[in-house]
């Protein structure tokens, strides 16, 4: 979410730069003259961007040999990074949340900034440095440069994986006339090995370098992010050879190509039928007459609520899915109007569905049924990454950073960076479900409300 109509929060406490760094950017006059937060709201746009520069006065009497020029070079990208390092000692939030030693990160990579021979080398050790804040909304993104690191992951085989509730790494989508589908995997499949290796290992190794380039705000996101894009790759025909194995039947080996860019997966782990799985909102009745909607993005589509409850409100009992609920401002005061009851209407019995993939305002969203008693939540703790952002001019605007400045709190009395909401009824999708076409947190729900289908 970023800063708009909303009043910036008081500066944090300023942290100090490694005295070397403090040297340096001292030295080069590369401290932030205006990097605190204007008082006052911000305009409905973008709020303004506050500008961490790395330039130096270029030496009296024209251009020294290569030498001097790398070195002088060398100390420009030494401030740049001590630039950026100072701004978000003193603008990020939860340092003491998330026990962070910033000081100890700066000094780390550090001589690496001081190392950097061009633009690149800087803006990956900068990447780097924001992906030790550990947080799902800080982000370096394109100025005048590019920012450096893998290419985007567009192509793939057509299948897409969850973590199951046995910690199995569990087809749950293919793409029609894929390459996946041709060979005949199909969700349930159980990914055992990825080219020789355990596929657990290879999920733990993807994600530990993704998080070199993109902190997230709990390992729990990480892993839901990371076994989502695990067979994807930067380019077509990457081929990957994996063991899979069928409930009841055999292991088999097979190699599949990364030969299309396929569409999003569904954000749920099961297709319902007659329910789409991805406009923001959409509903249903279930078999049991029970209700069903899911919300998966807020902002203007939450006003549809009012025609989904209308719909459902005499059903038995309402299902509220947010699994993936990628965010949207909401206004807090007419959001949840669409589930307050008539007086004298007995009350209908919610449960809200989570994962690591509910995040941001989705989390903000969701916490009003926890806080207010209205809901029994069943899954995964949500991300933990919900925070008002603002964009930053840094190194000269070579990049922009994305800097999490508040930290949202939605309905609850503690921020949600970090811990999310956590279910009332932990569980996982099973493979054994999935391959039957039955959502496993539904299935509980049912249960729990003694819910008989035929």
């Amino acid at each position: 979410m970023h800063l708009d109509r909303l009043r910036r929060p008081a500066s944090t406490p300023r942290r100090p730069l490694p005295a070397v760094g403090r040297v340096a950017a001292m030295a080069a006059g590369l401290l932030l003259a205006n990097a605190g937060p204007e008082a006052g709201a911000a305009s409905a746009g973008r709020a303004p961007a506050a500008v961490a520069t790395g330039s130096m006065t270029p030496p009296a009497g024209g251009m020294r040999d290569a030498r001097d020029a790398r070195a002088a070079r060398d100390d420009d990208y030494a401030g740049m990074f001590d630039a950026v390092h100072e701004l978000l000692g003193r603008r990020y939030p939860s340092f003491e949340l998330k026990a962070i030693d910033w000081e100890a990160v700066g000094q780390e990579l550090r001589p690496r900034a001081e190392a950097a021979d061009d633009d690149e080398e800087l803006g990956a050790v900068l990447v780097e440095l924001v992906s030790r804040l550990r947080d799902g909304n800080a982000t370096l993104v394109p100025g005048t440069r590019e920012v450096p690191g893998p290419r985007p992951r567009v192509y793939g085989p057509g299948l897409t994986c969850l973590v199951d509730g046995e910690d199995r790494i569990v087809v749950f989508h293919v793409v029609p006339g894929s390459p996946a589908a041709a060979k005949d995997i199909r969700p349930g499949d159980i990914i055992r090995s990825i080219d020789g290796r355990p596929a657990g290992e290879v999920l733990a190794e993807s994600a530990a370098k993704m998080a070199r380039h993109q902190g997230q705000s709990s390992d729990r996101a990480l892993r839901h992010r990371a076994v989502r894009q695990l067979f994807r790759a930067d380019e077509p025909d990457r081929s990957r050879t994996l063991t899979v194995a069928r409930l009841g039947g055999r292991e088999r080996e097979l190699e599949l190509f990364a030969m299309m860019q396929p569409p999003p997966p569904p954000r749920s782990p099961v297709q319902l039928a007659g329910i789409p799985s991805h406009p923001p909102v959409s509903w249903g009745i279930l078999d049991g007459d029970l209700g069903y909607i899911a919300v998966r993005r807020g902002g203007g589509p939450l006003r549809s609520l009012r025609t989904a409850m209308r719909e459902l409100r005499s059903t038995r009992a309402l299902i509220v899915d947010v699994r993936g609920h990628s965010g949207g401002d909401f206004d807090p005061d007419n959001a949840f109007a669409a589930f307050d009851r008539a007086p004298g209407e007995p009350p209908l019995p919610i449960a809200v569905l989570i994962d690591p993939g509910t995040t941001g305002e989705g989390e903000a969203w969701a916490s009003w049924f926890t806080s207010t008693g209205r809901a029994r939540f069943y899954g995964e703790a949500t991300a933990g990454s919900a925070s008002v952002t603002e964009d930053v001019d840094v190194a000269g605007g070579k990049w922009r950073l994305r800097l999490p400045m508040r930290l949202l709190r939605g309905s609850l009395d503690r921020p949600i960076e970090g811990r999310g909401l956590e279910p009332d009824v932990p569980v996982r999708p099973l493979a054994e479900d999935i391959a039957e076409g039955r959502d496993t947190l539904i299935e509980r729900v049912r249960h729990d409300l003694r819910i008989v289908t035929g």
